[in-house]
């Protein structure tokens, strides 16, 4: 039998959590308004699901690490959002993931950063999200 306090405290990260996706799906929201609903946006696996959020575009779910496991797919997306959970791993140890770091690096140069959710654990948890623009 689960206790109670155990059953609240998951109840209240699931509060939580519910709570940051759905101000993430507003500020999201307040990013595309205005763009043509044929774009595609590619997501990596720890980023929000935008796909759940709206309907309006054509969501690509890349998975774990997508930049560097897919990036001829990455060149068919006008959007690509992505999260310090994953690309800071590589980023932070380019002598250890040369290829992967480089891959990421290369993007940031080559891509335009649309916006940046930086988490300040008051309004916002979680990883650093990152929305680039694709500049194919």
């Amino acid at each position: 039998m689960v206790e109670p306090q155990a059953r609240t405290d998951r109840l209240c990260r699931l509060l939580a959590l519910t709570v940051a996706t759905a101000a993430f799906g507003l500020r999201f929201k307040g990013v595309w308004f205005g763009y043509p609903l044929a774009v595609r946006i590619g997501r990596e696996h720890y980023t929000p699901p935008v796909d759940q959020l709206t309907d309006d575009y054509e969501v690509l779910y890349l998975g774990y690490y997508g930049l560097t496991r897919s990036p001829a797919v990455i060149q068919t997306t006008d959007y690509v959002i992505l999260s310090s959970t994953d690309y800071d791993r590589f980023v932070a140890n380019p002598e250890r993931y040369p290829r992967e770091a480089e891959l990421y690096l290369t993007f940031f140069a080559e891509n335009q950063l649309v916006k940046e959710f930086v988490p300040d654990s008051v309004t916002l948890g979680g990883p650093t999200i990152r929305i680039y623009r694709v500049g194919h």
